[in-house]
């Protein structure tokens, strides 16, 4: 009786994890016998059946993972054949990627941000800080626009194959309460330190601002709910006089942008003539 000729081809048979090859025997034998079993092996000691093989085969190593495959056909007298193919099917390995940063929580006055590339089983990385430009550094640092925003970071870890992994991560720039109150101003007509005005340069919310200016005996001069519009030095609805040399109250009420708390200040401003 003959013996089987036993051949098989494929397609697919190299890629990043997972790889799955469709392969198909291609054996064949002489009439009147016929192939009755086809049974495939391969290296890894996985066993399948039939005359068309699709399996799928994962990589979770740091290394590529070789498959070689043999076919085994038996006719239906019983004889024997089988063929072998060498590391047949190529699984490359996919990275891992991982990243971290530090500090945690950072803010328009230090918007210095370090990144600590933690990923595995990469060759190369691109790193994408949402408006703040792009990286090919393993562990980068990157300084962000001095104002409040939301960073979306992607890192994207490579191989020489090209199997990729992407990882994302938010970095948040908060916003600070910066303002400076002077403590004194000379209402006096040389049209330099004529009013008398807190000055905030972020953190607020402009919608929701007032200033009190008290005298001594508690009563409210000057009132304004506008950041750009100081106190003259003046009170009253009608006449506005200056008021005399010396010390008064002033109070602001805000609250700031980056979440709903509010914030009351108080101090003392001196009035020279």
């Amino acid at each position: 009786h003959p013996l089987p000729v036993v051949s098989f081809t494929g397609v697919d048979l190299e890629g990043c994890s997972p790889v799955c090859p469709n392969i198909n025997s291609t054996t064949t034998i002489n009439s009147p016998s016929s192939i009755a079993e086809y049974e495939w092996t391969f290296t890894d000691g996985s066993l399948y059946s039939g005359a068309n093989l699709s399996e799928c085969f994962e990589n979770n190593s740091g290394s590529t993972q070789f498959y070689g495959l043999t076919l085994t056909a038996t006719s239906n007298e019983g004889c024997v054949s089988t063929h072998t193919e060498n590391d047949y099917v190529k699984v490359y390995h996919n990275p891992r990627a991982e990243f971290n940063f530090s500090p945690d929580e950072s803010d328009i006055i230090d918007s210095k941000v370090e990144f600590f590339n933690t990923s595995l089983y990469a060759d190369m990385y691109h790193w994408t800080f949402g408006n703040d430009g792009t990286s090919s550094e393993t562990n980068p640092v990157v300084v962000f626009t001095k104002d409040p925003d939301r960073h979306i970071i992607e890192l994207v870890a490579s191989t020489n194959e090209g199997c990729s992994d992407t990882v994302y991560e938010v970095v948040d720039i908060l916003d600070r309460v910066i303002f400076y109150v002077p403590n004194t101003f000379t209402p006096d007509n040389d049209n330099y330190n004529e009013t008398f005005q807190p000055v905030f340069s972020s953190g607020y919310d402009p919608q929701d601002y007032t200033l009190y200016i008290f005298n001594r005996w508690g009563e409210i001069v000057f009132e304004s709910h506008d950041t750009n519009v100081g106190w003259d030095g003046r009170y009253g609805t009608n006449s506005r006089k200056i008021v005399k040399e010396g010390t008064y109250v002033w109070k602001i009420e805000f609250k700031e942008t980056m979440s709903d708390k509010r914030h009351t200040e108080k101090g003392h401003v001196n009035v020279l003539r």
